[in-house]
């Protein structure tokens, strides 16, 4: 096996990802662990059902990846496996991270503002 010494971005980049990450674990993560109830918990669907919890999730599983991949998955698996990975995330960011942040804030603000 070959191991990858490819840099994926420089130490801002990689200290970024990382602090997203545990950014997003603490407090996305911590309310479920600790089961912190929300008034409308026992509801349909709980907390699941907002589009604003959602799109917190996704990207506390993305920058999660992205950590992985930086410090522990570039060096390890191949080259061409570490691009590939690469790619998709890269894929999921642009398709799906990235929009569904950016309609959460425009609907937010364009709620608040009217």
């Amino acid at each position: 096996a070959v191991v990858s010494t490819q840099s994926t971005g420089g130490s801002a980049t990689k200290l970024f990802h990382f602090l997203a990450g545990l950014y997003h674990v603490y407090f996305m993560l911590y309310p479920i662990i600790w089961s912190i109830r929300h008034p409308n918990y026992e509801t349909y669907a709980g907390r699941w059902k907002t589009l604003t919890f959602l799109t917190c999730m996704i990207n506390c599983w993305y920058f999660i990846a992205v950590f992985l991949h930086d410090f522990l998955l570039s060096y390890v698996l191949p080259e061409s496996m570490s691009r590939k990975l690469k790619q998709l995330l890269d894929a999921l960011f642009g398709g799906i991270v990235c929009p569904a942040a950016i309609l959460v804030v425009t609907a937010f603000w364009g709620i608040c503002y009217v």
